[in-house]
């Protein structure tokens, strides 16, 4: 597994790519991360990087072996352990995000 995550439109269309380290994940499991890492639960920007990237490295080793691998999956069919951590918001696309595929 390289831990790419790429990102595409209802059309299948490339919106990013990115590593699984820089990945968006929502702020209620950056700052749980936070809290487990550093006893801070409003983490500044550095923890917060950092949360980013343990967070991304504990998603990489549970998809290591997964079948979804090199797979375009829908959002609606992605693991529930991504629905959980990704934050999807558009605020991180220039448009909505319909399909993932990890690699």
């Amino acid at each position: 597994m390289k831990g790419i995550v790429v990102f595409y439109n209802e059309n299948k269309k490339e919106l990013i790519k990115i590593s699984i380290t820089r990945l968006p994940i929502k702020i209620e499991k950056i700052k749980e991360k936070s809290k487990e890492l550093f006893n801070e639960p409003y983490p500044c920007a550095i923890y917060q990087a950092v949360c980013t990237n343990k967070i991304g490295l504990e998603l990489m080793e549970q998809l290591s072996n997964s079948e979804i691998l090199d797979k375009i999956l829908n959002i609606e069919d992605m693991p529930s352990i991504l629905k959980e951590y990704l934050d999807l918001n558009n605020k991180h696309f220039k448009e909505p995000v319909k399909y993932i595929k990890i690699y």
